[in-house]
């Protein structure tokens, strides 16, 4: 069967002799001639629609949020009062802090559904169980032996290209997998969307993020985690290219030394090789012995015929 894709067939959509008859004869003939002239589609399967649904419900979510704070932001500027540019999940708390006593029992409603809108909006982005938020709540506590919280430890840069900061960071990377975050989270949420998030977090202190509400505060984290373990293994991959790079170029020096040392010691060898080959080559063309020769030009030759 050949899913035709309607908007790359004008012949039929345009048509003014459109019918279900007419449709089909066009169709049939399109098929025959060239499938390919129908721009064919393949339906997605059973196991996609989930994902699509969810985007699909946190568009709409997001769609009826900007359309609540807009009109919240209209409503304000007609009585002369402006609020001030912010993220959506913290308008409510800027828009209560500006708004006069009068409209706030008007737009109360309004602002309280924006946060329930922001809560369902993180909520539908990640998706995590009980133990994974006990987990992210624990990264921002201080670490065991230190001042400074797991968050921040697991944040901190690489420093020099050295075994030992390279196995920091190896066992930064194996604490962020010892959290057992869902897997495929970068897959559910669009990238834009994680990188807006992890960048939102990275402003903040571990003390902030704890103030934060309960599902901004973990998708928050859960960004930030993700973006971490991404850095944290191309840290590690560049210290070792670096570090393997700098032993080699060390290597290298210490040849290169140890060969320009040797270097007296070689040309006396090959001068006295060079002598020796001459001595042979005129003991074979005058016919003396090559050996007393050979042994009077050798400098222990003296002391060996002193011994015979």
């Amino acid at each position: 069967m050949i899913v035709a894709n309607p908007r790359n067939l004008p012949m039929i959509s345009s048509n003014i002799r459109k019918s279900d008859k007419v449709d089909a004869h066009l169709l049939a003939r399109l098929a025959r001639v060239d499938p390919q002239l129908l721009s064919p589609v393949t339906h997605r399967g059973k196991a996609h629609y989930p994902a699509i649904a969810q985007l699909r419900a946190r568009d709409l979510l997001v769609r009826a949020r900007t359309r609540l704070i807009n009109a919240v932001r209209g409503i304000s500027k007609t009585v002369g009062l402006r609020i001030p540019t912010c993220s959506s999940p913290s308008f409510p708390e800027k828009a209560t802090s500006c708004l006069s006593e009068e409209l706030k029992p008007s737009l109360a409603p309004l602002l309280e559904t924006i946060s329930h809108l922001s809560k369902q909006i993180y909520c539908n982005t990640v998706p995590l169980a009980d133990n994974h938020r006990h987990a992210l709540d624990g990264v921002l506590a201080n670490r065991e032996g230190s001042k400074i919280s797991i968050l921040t430890w697991l944040r901190q840069p690489p420093g020099a290209p050295k075994p030992k900061h390279i196995l920091v960071h190896l066992e930064r990377l194996k604490t962020l997998r010892k959290l057992l975050l869902p897997d495929g989270l970068e897959h559910i949420v669009h990238q834009n969307r994680l990188l807006k998030l992890a960048r939102e977090g990275g402003q903040m202190t571990a003390q902030h993020l704890g103030d934060l509400e309960l599902e901004r505060r973990h998708a928050t984290l859960v960004a930030m985690l993700l973006d971490t373990r991404a850095t944290l293994i191309d840290e590690i991959i560049d210290q070792h290219d670096r570090f393997m790079g700098t032993q080699f170029s060390k290597a290298k020096r210490n040849h290169a030394d140890r060969f320009q040392q040797s270097g007296k010691a070689i040309n006396d060898k090959v001068r006295l090789y060079s002598r020796i080959g001459r001595a042979l080559l005129d003991a074979k063309q005058s016919g003396a012995d090559s050996v007393c020769r050979h042994r009077s030009d050798h400098p222990l030759g003296g002391v060996q015929q002193k011994h015979h």
